[in-house]
């Protein structure tokens, strides 16, 4: 039996049992062909796939739509992972396979966009006021939070950030830890009771916040007193 040979712009595809080829036009193909709003530092794996396995791939890169295409060294599998994305990232990928002497591409669409810093945490505290202060302490254990970073206390008002107590309080870099005395004139408001510790990293990648609750003391109540039973008349 004589097979017809496949148009140009097909592929001959062998299925099993079958002694001539299938012809198959879209034989490269990509799940996703646009990635929109991908946050920065991310990680993002784009992908194409064949209906051969013996076919050959090339990653190629362009950030003029198109109109040049750059190599990317050592792209050359199925899948292409892109670490810690940039704005540099921004642009196209091209995806050219080749197969029985036939080449094919697929073209995918990356933006990014900046998602903030990374958030931390400070952790939360418990503190109880002595008579004339309140020492408030963060802390964290995180090489990002230098002698550069800025830290912040504020008054939390029903869940938010409110007015601010001291965006200067002691800083040790090694220890990672922010501490401030907060006065009795403060600390004796009696709304809101809870504080946010804010801190950002030099480097403005990482925001770190904790929460520090201000314990009231309980108030001693004195034991009741026995009465004594009255003396009946008689």
């Amino acid at each position: 039996m004589k097979c017809k040979a496949c148009p140009a712009e097909k592929l001959p595809v062998f299925e099993d049992g079958e002694c001539c080829p299938k012809c198959v036009e879209d034989w490269l193909s990509t799940e996703q062909e646009t990635y929109e709003d991908v946050e920065r530092l991310s990680d993002l794996t784009i992908s194409c796939t064949a209906v051969v396995e013996k076919a050959k791939v090339q990653w190629y890169f362009s950030k003029d739509d198109g109109e040049n295409w750059e190599e990317i060294e050592g792209a050359n599998e199925f899948e292409y992972a892109i670490e810690d994305i940039t704005e540099e990232n921004d642009g196209q990928y091209k995806c050219k396979a080749r197969a029985s002497f036939k080449s094919r591409e697929e073209i995918i669409s990356v933006t990014t966009v900046d998602a903030g810093p990374k958030k931390v945490s400070f952790g939360e505290y418990d503190v109880k006021p002595k008579k004339n202060k309140a020492n408030l302490v963060c802390s964290i254990k995180d090489p990002a939070f230098d002698a550069d970073s800025e830290v912040s206390f504020y008054w939390m008002d029903k869940g938010e950030q409110g007015d601010l107590i001291s965006d200067k309080p002691k800083f040790a870099s090694k220890a990672g830890t922010a501490t401030y005395s907060l006065a009795k004139s403060q600390h004796k408001r009696k709304k809101p009771t809870s504080i946010a510790c804010i801190g950002v990293s030099a480097d403005g990648k990482k925001l770190a916040e904790g929460t520090i609750t201000l314990v009231k003391k309980k108030k001693k109540t004195k034991p009741a007193k026995d009465k004594k039973p009255k003396k009946s008349k008689g």
